[in-house]
């Protein structure tokens, strides 16, 4: 595995947080709570997994929030 390459487990655990996210916390009306639930998520993310996975959630976060309506 080269460096920077994310392992099957990893993978699964982005998938697992952001797709929570995109289902339970996206679609509040209120952004400022959409950024706390975001905030929240991610420092979980890292405590139990490590800057790694957190830092490929905000990037899934920010990219998922960029795409077209």
């Amino acid at each position: 595995m080269e460096t920077g390459e994310l392992t099957r487990k990893e993978t699964q655990i982005i998938e697992t947080y952001f797709n929570y996210w995109r289902e339970h916390i996206k679609p509040i009306e209120d952004k400022r709570r959409v950024v706390q639930f975001e905030h929240v998520l991610n420092q979980v993310a890292a405590e139990l997994y490590g800057p790694r996975i957190a830092f490929e959630l905000v990037v899934r976060f920010f990219l998922d929030d960029k795409e077209p309506l």
